[in-house]
């Protein structure tokens, strides 16, 4: 193959299939957790207001699945309406109400306006945008004219906590429910996108404020939480939800990681290249499609029909090289400690930032390890092997 400069329709294709920042389309599903997707759905739909948690690390597969939930929960007897909240709020300013106001918002643009709930559509738009007021005194300046000052909303950040509002957002938000649920049995709230909060407190205080209105509201709620919220010192997710959906990385020879690779392509990627990317992805499902992908993008460029070893081996080198980026010292340490059997350690902030920026993999609630791409730059570069 003769590189020109253009895309070969192949490889185009290829990396087509092999985008890691977005959930696998219908067509490209493996089905890794048999029958979740549906026991979410089944508890959503039977038990009005359920709350329902999916955690797990980042690329572990939680959106892929709160998808295929979604559309189990969607029938013509209930509606499930999904959020995704970093299209909505920046999440370093999220505060408690974020949730509540998106959903309004979401809630009134499928019922419409009406007479029997445009007061609730107002009030939804003035507690998520903001507005101006009139004040009378501006701390101890009184002007001699009336001026009107702007009052920010939920989703201006940033703002002050205004936990008193979240509690006046029951009476509009509850008409909007009310409507919605008059034209059908259930409604279901899908939540995705918190799992990128690296504050676990931001987690708790939504749980706290938001989710607990719309517990009240019996609307049921699935939602993607950080995997930080699990080891929260002196909260538990299975104390506040009703069900937990545990999202652990898969094993790092699981045949399932190479099924997923193999469902997309078996002509430029062939099994010995495919069985190495699955070795190097740690389980993580964003990583084994990204894996993949640069090493697609790395054969095309070498003129190669094929993914190769050599185009794999670089793709690995380059995700390492991006996890070993940033890390100091101190972390280098704890590293090599963990890397020698010293465990992972829940009140160590150090050990919990690496995992949250997934250098530690999570097999189970007891089993961590460096994530092998990391863990093959720092053996050749910082540490002996």
């Amino acid at each position: 193959m003769r590189y020109d400069g253009g895309i070969p329709r192949r490889y185009q294709d290829f990396l087509g299939k092999f985008n890691p920042t977005l959930p696998a389309p219908p067509e490209l599903r493996v089905d890794l957790r048999p029958d979740l997707a549906r026991r979410i759905a089944a508890r959503a739909i039977l038990e009005k207001g359920s709350q329902q948690v999916i955690f797990g690390g980042v690329g572990s597969g939680k959106t892929t699945e709160l998808l295929v939930a979604t559309e189990a929960i969607s029938t013509e007897e209930t509606q499930c309406v999904f959020l995704d909240m970093p299209l909505h709020s920046k999440l370093e300013f999220i505060q408690p109400g974020a949730i509540l106001t998106t959903f309004g918002e979401a809630l009134s643009r499928t019922l419409g306006e009406g007479p029997d709930f445009s007061h609730a559509v107002g009030a939804a738009n003035i507690f998520a945008r903001g507005k101006w007021t009139l004040v009378q005194e501006i701390e101890d300046w009184e002007p001699d004219y009336d001026e009107m000052v702007r009052v920010g909303g939920k989703l201006n950040p940033p703002v002050p906590e205004l936990h008193e509002d979240i509690k006046e957002t029951k009476l509009w938000l509850a008409d909007l429910v009310e409507n919605a649920m008059s034209k059908q049995a259930g409604l279901v709230l899908a939540i995705d996108g918190l799992d990128r909060l690296h504050n676990e407190k931001s987690f708790w205080s939504l749980v706290d404020q938001d989710l607990r209105i719309l517990r009240e509201l019996k609307v049921s709620v699935v939602i993607v939480a950080p995997l930080l919220a699990y080891f929260t010192p002196g909260r538990t997710l299975e104390e506040r939800f009703d069900k937990t959906h545990p999202l652990w990385s898969l094993p790092k020879n699981s045949p399932a990681l190479l099924e997923v690779l193999q469902h997309r392509d078996q002509e430029i990627l062939p099994a010995s290249s495919a069985t190495e990317i699955v070795r190097y992805s740690g389980g993580v499902l964003r990583d084994l499609i990204s894996l993949a992908r640069d090493a697609g993008e790395e054969a095309y460029l070498r003129g190669s029909p094929q993914i190769e070893g050599p185009h794999v081996d670089y793709a690995i080198q380059q995700l390492g090289l991006s996890y070993r980026r940033g890390l100091g010292p101190v972390q280098l340490k704890d590293l090599q400690e963990i890397y020698l059997g010293g465990g992972f350690d829940l009140r160590n902030v150090q050990h919990r930032e690496l995992l949250a920026t997934r250098r530690l993999i999570e097999y189970s609630p007891q089993e961590f390890a460096i994530h092998p791409a990391l863990l093959k730059e720092l053996s050749s570069h910082d540490w002996p092997q």
